[in-house]
């Protein structure tokens, strides 16, 4: 444990955060599922994806990236499919309820598959992919993410996305298996917090601007593909 954590109550920081979302204008409702969905990603281990991402989406709350209160509709659908217009939502909360949609026609007819546009960042995407494997389902997530920053393998430049992945399948056992995981070897959310921790990156992970490779994670500008190295 870093000297600078504390360790706080799952009820309490969850109520904290969603009034946090509430100032901001989001619905009770809204903010408590907001709030929920980041503390289960911190309770997860998920540290980069949980509520240390919360001052950020309140930034974007406050300068308009995030419409608090949106008017999502189903813009085209099939008894399979749905794709839904989130109306610039919060990512986490479209999100959820695109998977709550997706178990409901898979529960119907075998499969579901619901996409999401003009949405936000929605963090951890094996959080939807768990809603799936809780309702006695295979779940599956992704998403897009900004521009390219990793690298194929033999490059030192990006060429794709560093998009997530995520699958979730009820098992035999005590436990589910969850696999969520990025395009390249790590998510960047994940080198950001090792920044911030103060953390040193693998020798193989990431290459600056200029094309050296890095071990700072304040200088990663461009990373290895899973399973490239």
């Amino acid at each position: 444990m870093h000297p600078d954590e504390i360790v706080v109550s799952r009820t309490a920081l969850t109520e904290f955060v969603s009034k946090l979302f509430q100032v901001r204008g989001l619905n009770q409702a809204s903010a408590d599922a907001q709030a929920e969905i980041l503390v289960r990603t911190d309770v997860r281990g998920i540290f980069s994806h949980g509520t240390r991402m919360a001052p950020k989406y309140l930034d974007w709350i406050g300068d308009g990236q995030i419409n608090t209160d949106p008017k999502p509709k189903v813009v085209r659908e099939t008894a399979a499919m749905a794709l839904i217009d989130a109306d610039r939502g919060i990512g986490h909360v479209a999100a959820r309820e695109a998977m709550d949609i997706a178990i409901e026609k898979a529960r119907n007819g075998g499969i579901g598959m619901v996409n999401v546009n003009e949405s936000h960042h929605c963090g951890a995407v094996s959080m939807y992919t768990m809603q799936a494997e809780e309702a006695g389902m295979i779940g599956f997530s992704t998403t897009n993410t900004g521009g390219a920053s990793v690298a194929p393998y033999g490059a030192a430049s990006g060429a794709l996305a560093n998009n997530p992945l995520s699958w979730a399948f009820p098992s035999s056992g005590d436990f589910p298996i969850v696999i969520d995981m990025a395009a390249g070897v790590s998510a960047w959310q994940r080198i950001e917090t090792m920044r911030i921790y103060g953390e040193t990156l693998p020798e193989d992970w990431c290459w600056d601007k200029e094309g050296n490779p890095t071990t700072d994670p304040g200088l990663g500008f461009v990373m290895r593909a899973a399973g490239a190295t």
